[in-house]
């Protein structure tokens, strides 16, 4: 969920409230490239269209794979296929660039969204969140940030 907090380890009650991620309501985000055996890729690139993202295999632009024959060494294909959320879970939009080394990203939604699992925001009040950055590089390819404070100028 993009608006609560549910567990939280060593709080001043010392009690510790084993409830889990919360899902915001919909779909997608992305989806694995695989065969149902695992062994091989999926799908790839439709050919007829040209990629509108370089570097990437989005769901919406993907055939399955019929002749594994014509790929060669080499040949790169994605496992991972993002995929356009739908519902609950497309309610917070993302813009992000990569300059001088470092990357910006600038998370955006509405105050509110008119979904029964998001706050509603009140420039009146202060927000308690945290972000998670996945690098994807093995067990520990996570880091939180510490608790960060939403707190709207007026």
């Amino acid at each position: 969920a993009d608006d609560g907090w549910l567990t939280v380890a060593g709080n001043p009650s010392g009690s510790y409230r084993e409830t889990g991620r919360r899902n915001d309501a919909g779909s997608g985000g992305d989806a694995k490239n695989e065969t149902p055996d695992a062994s091989r890729p999926l799908y790839m690139q439709d050919p007829a269209q040209r990629p509108s993202v370089p570097g990437f295999l989005l769901m919406d632009e993907v055939v399955p794979i019929k002749d594994y024959s014509i790929f060669k060494a080499g040949d790169v294909i994605p496992y991972r296929l993002p995929a356009k959320p739908s519902g609950s879970r497309f309610d917070v939009k993302a813009d992000s660039r990569h300059a001088d080394g470092r990357w910006t990203v600038m998370l955006h939604r509405k105050f509110n969204t008119g979904q029964e699992d998001d706050v509603v925001f009140d420039v009146r009040k202060r927000f308690s969140f945290a972000i998670a950055v996945f690098d994807d590089t093995g067990a520990d390819h996570s880091k939180a940030t510490r608790s960060l404070v939403l707190d709207f100028k007026r």
